[in-house]
């Protein structure tokens, strides 16, 4: 064992003499060699070339618009500036004339008794729509007439399949007409119409 130990010093020393002048020599042939500065490295000639920028266009703003001009307005002749009020309301004007009728019923007529449904007709399921599943309730807005018939129906929730068979099924309704002070009056009234799958 000691005759190992001995020979492991031996080698160990050898090896450290050895690296230490391998070191020297490297250091000594290494100051001998001219060391570069950074300002005499060689510089490659790099040629930059520049792309022309697009053209900027700039949009013109568009020309105010021209002011109103206001017109004076000329006075009447014909008129005096005193009107005498007394002579529009003679007894010749029929004050208690109700205004013609329109083509178009009111949105909202005010009524004492609401219409009462005396004829239902069931809606006509429509065979794509039974197919496709499409069930559920279409809420119409409809105007029943002073002889308690349907004239006007219109759709306020939609369900796409099943609106026109509400519609037509509604149009076919009978009501009692709806009465303001004892008199029939035509009215707007909201109903729905269901369908369900069976």
């Amino acid at each position: 064992m000691s005759d190992y130990k001995s020979n492991y010093r031996g080698r160990l020393l050898r090896s450290v003499s050895l690296a230490l002048a391998l070191l020297l020599l490297g250091f000594y042939l290494g100051r001998e060699r001219k060391t570069l500065v950074a300002g005499e490295l060689p510089v490659p000639h790099i040629v930059l070339k520049t792309l022309p920028s697009p053209k900027t266009i700039q949009n013109k703003r568009p020309p105010r618009p021209t002011r109103p001009v206001v017109g004076e307005t000329e006075e009447d002749p014909e008129l005096a500036e005193d009107v005498d009020i007394e002579h529009l309301f003679t007894a010749e004007t029929d004050m208690e004339a109700a205004p013609p009728e329109d083509d178009e019923p009111e949105t909202f007529l005010p009524y004492s008794k609401a219409p009462v449904l005396v004829k239902r007709v069931v809606p006509v399921y429509p065979p794509l729509a039974r197919r496709a599943g499409a069930s559920g309730t279409v809420y119409l807005k409809i105007f029943v007439n002073k002889k308690g018939r349907v004239e006007k129906a219109v759709v306020i929730k939609s369900i796409p399949m099943l609106d026109q068979a509400a519609i037509e099924a509604v149009m076919k309704f009978e009501f009692q007409p709806a009465l303001q002070r004892d008199r029939q009056v035509g009215v707007w009234i909201s109903i729905p119409v269901r369908f369900v799958l069976k």
